[in-house]
């Protein structure tokens, strides 16, 4: 009679356990597309994106649990173009704990140009762009946490627009000049950003860059062309060393060498701070 009562009580626990998190396999068949189209709107959690299979859309897992966030996660095709599409969605009683036990992993085919427009709130998220053919990249980053790697490899085809926004969040990049985009736009409002111009500089790069009253810190291979050009105001802070000031707020690289690849910043700053740091 006892060891019956425990089975049965083990069992039902077990069972409760798993009707209280569920996993989900993704699992999307590529057709004849010319690019994917991917929309993110990921409120909090951890998110990994990375390189998948050739022949799939996109693949991957989801866990979580149903009674805190519902999932919309969905992949369509028209007119030559995947659309991808993937949502968080918490209900109004919900307490905005970090532990929220949502955990999703992403995996992008690497043989289709791919365009990300990526929303995310209090999250940790991991963009591992190493062998994806990155053709567009908008993220726009609350109050989480982004590492973004653009790899050892430049980019396969044009990124025509890389454009970052971080309000209190921390935001990494490295492996920039890989991106293979020839401007780039960022903006840091009250958090952090790190921008890493590892890689070949094979074409000059335009950096449009906005901080209100965060700090960004721009690391920069030695013996690279830059210039950075910015206006500021009574409370902001600019540490430029190793470069040399060539015309009002202009300033250019000591080493700078003619008909190499330039790197040009172009930077607005209200009360924040940029420095730039010169790696080997």
């Amino acid at each position: 009679m006892i060891s019956n009562l425990l089975i049965c009580s083990v069992i039902m626990t077990v069972s409760m356990v798993q009707g209280y998190q569920r996993d989900i396999d993704i699992d999307n068949k590529m057709g004849e597309v010319d690019v994917i189209e991917a929309e993110i709107d990921y409120g909090m959690g951890e998110l990994t994106i990375s390189e998948g299979e050739s022949n799939r859309a996109v693949t991957g897992r989801v866990q979580y649990i149903p009674d805190e966030v519902s999932i919309v996660e969905k992949y369509t095709e028209k007119k030559n173009i995947g659309h991808y599409k993937f949502e968080t969605h918490w209900p109004d009683n919900n307490n905005d704990d970090e532990d929220n036990n949502l955990e999703t992993e992403l995996n992008f085919s690497n043989r289709i140009p791919l365009k990300f427009n990526i929303d995310c709130g209090l999250s940790e998220v991991d963009l591992d762009l190493a062998g994806l053919k990155i053709k567009e990249l908008i993220m726009d980053n609350g109050l989480g946490s982004v590492d973004i790697e653009f790899g050892q490899r430049s980019n396969k085809v044009r990124c025509d627009r890389l454009d970052i926004d971080t309000g209190l969040g921390e935001v990494e990049i490295e492996n920039l000049a890989n991106a293979n985009a020839d401007f780039m736009e960022f903006e840091c409002g009250l958090g952090s950003l790190e921008l890493g111009f590892q890689g070949d500089l094979d074409d000059d790069i335009t950096v449009d860059l906005s901080v209100g009253m965060g700090s960004v810190d721009i690391y920069i291979p030695e013996g690279t062309n830059v210039i950075v050009e910015y206006d500021q105001s009574f409370f902001s802070d600019v540490d430029l060393r190793g470069f040399e000031q060539i015309s009002g707020d202009t300033y250019r690289s000591i080493n700078f060498r003619e008909k190499k690849p330039i790197i040009s910043i172009q930077a607005s700053i209200g009360m924040g701070s940029i420095d730039v740091h010169w790696i080997d």
